[in-house]
């Protein structure tokens, strides 16, 4: 579960973030995991070969088990400003409830948490409150006052709005009036992902936003246009026109400028 939530900065200024998701957030404690893994194998390993005697060398694999299971997570989560090998991947991070940077507390108190929820129970505590919770946190968020945010989101295709060139000029010529916020957001959407949807419900989605877009265009588009063709038209005509409208208030306010100041 993932969703935006708001948030009040230490300035009273609301922020909305995105909390990872409960599947992010395992992959990549997973991830964190077999690191810490390999970081207390390795430590072990030196410990049993530098140790001069079974006792020294006893006391070397405790302090390595301690330091890996223990100190490591904690600095690494510190140090990074909220991030590991596992949040860094899934482009995720561990911040405040204002949206700062975690302290050192926040973060053992995270990892005191972590070995109840996580270590004791094969992470099952952890994945049942972060399933429960509106903000995907586990118990060791909720008693340091942390949240996990998604800093890297899917971005839309590079091809997004390229205009279809069968469609160039039928677009130039027609008719299109400005589009509902929420409408332009819908085909923007479905443009970026409606790829990954299935043939059945691509079509239905798309048949819906073309029906919704025509009240906005005239003439219609030509007879046998895909709604997928159609909406990438409409929505590159009117990024085209919108990016000339405004290049030319610049233009028109940079020249009434340049008057005043002959004046």
């Amino acid at each position: 579960m993932a969703g935006k939530n708001t948030i009040i900065t230490s300035t009273a200024v609301k922020l909305d973030i995105r909390t990872a998701s409960t599947l992010g957030r395992a992959v990549s404690a997973i991830i964190d995991l077999l690191l810490t893994l390999l970081v207390g194998l390795g430590c072990i390993v030196a410990s049993v070969v530098i140790g001069p005697t079974s006792t020294a060398r006893a006391t070397l694999v405790f302090s390595s088990i301690v330091f890996a299971f223990g100190i490591f997570p904690v600095l690494l989560e510190y140090l990074t400003q909220g991030r590991s090998l596992g949040r860094y991947i899934m482009g995720s991070r561990v911040v405040r409830g204002d949206g700062g940077p975690v302290h050192l507390r926040q973060s053992l108190l995270r990892a005191i948490a972590s070995v109840g929820e996580i270590w004791m129970t094969s992470g099952c505590l952890a994945l049942t409150v972060s399933l429960v919770d509106p903000q995907s946190r586990r118990i060791g968020d909720l008693l340091a006052g942390t949240l996990v945010v998604q800093e890297r989101t899917p971005k839309y295709r590079a091809n997004a709005l390229e205009m279809p060139a069968a469609l160039s000029d039928w677009a130039r010529n027609a008719d299109m009036a400005s589009l509902p916020l929420s409408l332009s957001r819908n085909i923007h959407r479905f443009i970026a992902r409606g790829h990954q949807l299935t043939e059945e419900s691509q079509h239905r989605l798309g048949n819906q936003l073309l029906y919704e877009t025509l009240s906005y265009v005239s003439p219609p588009p030509p007879p046998g246009t895909r709604p997928e063709l159609f909406l990438r038209a409409v929505a590159a005509e009117r990024a085209r026109r919108d990016e000339a409208r405004l290049r030319a208030e610049s233009e028109r306010v940079a020249s009434l400028r340049e008057r005043v100041r002959s004046v």
